[in-house]
């Protein structure tokens, strides 16, 4: 008989020997490669986003832009409406770009909220294409 033990790492017992029952491919390094990179909404629903809050509140209070090898990270000074902007942003933009991966940074004390938006090949021409259409948010030139 197998039992599933109380363990967030999915291990199972088997008359005390232990298997594991964890299908993930733990050789795959980014999970949207497969997938296209390009925005997934309509033209209606990009118009439609278009000077939102994300664009008009958001966005406006990025502090810093770093480039990354695969992206882009976005500083922001930390404050509990920063951190739930960040989240509500994330979720969002998970429909328009589900190739892309999210990484939300908090430093201790809420000093600093950093989000970084990564993906496969084609990922940065596309985020210079959408959020760095105004240029106080691209990145100085190297």
């Amino acid at each position: 008989m197998i039992h599933r033990d109380d363990t967030p790492d999915g291990r199972m017992t088997d008359g005390g020997e232990e298997t594991n029952n964890d299908t993930r491919d733990e050789t795959a390094s980014d999970p949207g490669a497969d997938l296209e990179v390009a925005c997934g909404l309509s033209e209606e629903e990009r118009e439609r986003r278009q000077g939102s809050w994300v664009e008009r509140t958001f966005l406006a209070t990025i502090r810093d832009v770093e480039e990354l090898e695969d992206g882009y990270a976005y500083v922001f000074d930390g404050s509990d409406d920063v951190l739930d902007a960040a989240a509500t942003f994330v979720r969002r933009e998970t429909d328009c770009c589900p190739f892309a991966t999210f990484h939300l940074e908090v430093s201790p004390g809420l000093e600093e909220v950093r989000l970084r938006f990564t993906g496969p090949d084609g990922t940065k021409e596309l985020l210079e294409g959408g959020l760095f259409r105004n240029e106080a948010l691209a990145p100085a030139a190297g």
